[in-house]
């Protein structure tokens, strides 16, 4: 797997904020500091890394990248527009413009309408997105022609979306599909589970069972299952310190998985549960 790092993205809102559940001994996230930052940046770009995804909405996040970060930019609309999102990341473009959480109820929405006629030609973005929850608003903006990428929940517990886009799309591939919350804010990784996922505990103790016997760190294995989803384009993966970068490289230089232990993988997806969301947290 050593050329898939191309594939992946930094997920930089914990560059920026203080995001995910609390660990296993109830520690809350903090928000990083500078130097930190920095060397997360240098890790993930050391790895292979060359996009970052952020979005006004993640704190200081794109001030950091505009400080550490040497490569690509996605990022997201926000209240104060792309002029100050530019601003804070010291640049005259974005690789990637997206609307943040876009459903279907917007294909007719004339403030949806203004911005896409505002930004559609626009010299400062290369292409437009959107990140979105859920089956039917993932085939509305496919069915939109408006944006590039699509941006949608994948993991092991949550597999649904990303292939219901990708298969719907697969007779003109026009637009790509990116994967974020890889690791379930952490819920795969052994962080503490809300109440209102409690539903998937066993899931989520049947993986940790699956990484023991593949002797494969939890980080590492579910990444290696979305580098081997054909349905993704695109990988996020949300870092906020360096020593994150060392399950990456265990999953990109792994060998493939194996039929036995992807098809057990695969078994995981909840079918779109509503514990896999964590706007129900």
């Amino acid at each position: 797997m050593a050329d898939s790092a191309g594939r992946l993205i930094l997920g930089a809102a914990g560059l920026g904020m203080a995001y995910g559940r609390p660990d296993s001994a109830g520690n809350s996230p903090t928000v990083p500091d500078p130097g930190r930052v920095e060397a997360t940046c240098q890790a993930a770009w050391d790895s292979g890394l060359r996009i970052a995804d952020t979005a006004p909405a993640y704190g200081v996040s794109e001030t950091m990248l505009g400080r550490f970060w040497p490569g690509q930019i996605w990022t997201k609309n926000g209240p104060d527009g792309l002029a100050a999102s530019l601003a804070r990341l010291g640049r005259d473009r974005v690789e990637l413009y997206q609307w943040h959480n876009w459903h279907a109820e917007l294909v007719d929405d004339r403030e949806f309408e203004a911005w896409l006629a505002t930004h559609r030609d626009d010299a400062r973005v290369d292409h437009l997105g959107a990140t979105i929850y859920g089956r039917n608003d993932a085939l509305a903006a496919i069915e939109t022609n408006a944006f590039s990428v699509v941006q949608c929940a994948w993991n092991v517990c949550d597999q649904g979306t990303a292939r219901v886009a990708a298969r719907h799309n697969t007779q003109r591939r026009r637009v790509r599909v990116a994967g974020r919350s890889v690791y379930l804010q952490g819920l795969l990784l052994g962080r503490q589970l809300p109440a209102a996922a409690a539903a998937g505990r066993d899931t989520l103790e049947s993986f940790a069972r699956l990484a023991a016997d593949a002797e494969c760190s939890p980080a590492a294995l579910a990444l290696r299952a979305a580098l081997a989803c054909e349905d993704l384009d695109y990988i996020l993966i949300g870092l906020d310190q360096p020593e994150q970068l060392v399950p990456v490289s265990e999953a990109l230089s792994a060998p493939a998985l194996d039929d036995e232990l992807r098809t057990a993988l695969a078994s995981l997806d909840a079918d779109g549960a509503s514990w896999t969301d964590p706007r129900g947290w």
